[in-house]
C-alpha cells in the first residue's frame, strides 16, 4: 500500500507508479467527494528484469 499525498494528477500519477515503480494500474476508486484516489495496482515482474 502507498500513502502518497503530492499534488500529481491522476494520469501523471499513473504514468509514475508505471514507470518508475515497475507497477500497473488495475483499477482506481474515488471518494464520494473526489478528495481522495485510491489506486489499485500489481507489480510487474518484468519491471526489475528491464530496469
Amino acid at each position: 500500500m502507498t500513502n502518497v499525498c503530492l499534488k500529481y494528477t491522476r494520469e501523471q500519477f499513473t504514468r509514475v507508479r508505471q514507470d518508475y515503480g515497475g507497477c500497473r494500474v488495475i483499477g482506481e476508486y474515488c471518494s464520494g467527494d473526489g478528495s481522495v484516489l485510491f489506486q489499485l495496482s500489481e507489480y510487474c515482474a518484468d519491471h526489475a528484469a528491464v530496469n
